[in-house]
């Protein structure tokens, strides 16, 4: 009877030593991640390969669809402005040309001061758009001298023009200095105001990019976790996120 005891006991002590001594099967029964090896995963009681999930999408760059079409629109207006500079010192080239001719130097005269009247006020739309966009999505305010400026000289143009068609209507001699100077007066206002529309649009544009790029959360990446063999028997488990 001892000696059947004395066999059951070495039987024993001989299953344990075999069970710290002999590495784990990979595929063998777990109970949670921590009894498998490398980076697999306890499912149903069996170690496997972790499934990769699906790695989620980039939030989209730049600013929302809504205020991108206000800001082009903006930049729109800003095109109006140069194209109005341009049209209106053509007329006015041509209205200092055919000063003395009668009808043809005033109307000509009349295009030019209509075409900056009309195209003026529409590229400062662009530069107030703009900053009233910056304001609403809480951005900086471009700050410029331009547009006050440019409607100084807008109002004086709009009174000398007005005056000088109103004296070549009246068949009143007007002098080609002064048309020139009220030409480039008006055209300088009109280019302003166009610039003005322009680089304010460009700058918010600038800014809500930047807060977008801020407020990007950074992706955490997981680190799988490795079981590490210890001297003597036993695992190690390391785990973690970055």
């Amino acid at each position: 009877m001892e000696e059947i005891v004395g066999t059951c006991f070495r039987a024993i002590f001989l299953g344990i030593g075999l069970f710290w001594g002999i590495p784990m099967n990979a595929n063998a029964g777990c109970e949670n991640d921590m009894d498998c090896k490398g980076d697999r995963v306890c499912e149903d009681g069996e170690c496997t390969e972790p499934v990769a999930a699906s790695t989620p999408a980039a939030p989209a760059a730049g600013v929302s669809e809504a205020k991108a079409i206000e800001l082009d629109s903006a930049q729109a207006n800003a095109i109006v402005g140069y194209v109005g500079a341009g049209g209106g010192l053509l007329f006015g080239v041509a209205a200092m040309a055919l000063n003395g001719e009668g009808a043809p130097a005033y109307m000509s005269g009349a295009g030019s001061l209509l075409t900056i009247g009309i195209t003026a006020p529409v590229a400062a739309g662009g530069g107030a758009k703009a900053r009233r966009l910056a304001r609403a999505s809480g951005v900086p305010v471009p700050s410029s001298a331009l547009p006050a400026t440019a409607w100084v000289a807008y109002t004086l143009t709009i009174i000398e023009g007005g005056t000088l068609i109103t004296l070549g209507v009246m068949d009143e001699d007007v002098s080609t200095g002064l048309i020139a100077s009220t030409v480039a007066t008006g055209v300088a206002a009109t280019l302003a105001m166009g610039i003005d529309a322009n680089t304010a649009s460009s700058s918010v544009r600038e800014s809500l990019n930047r807060n977008v790029a801020h407020s990007t959360p950074r992706r955490r990446h997981p680190v799988h976790m490795s079981l590490l063999p210890i001297k003597g028997g036993g695992t190690l488990a390391i785990g973690g996120t970055l």
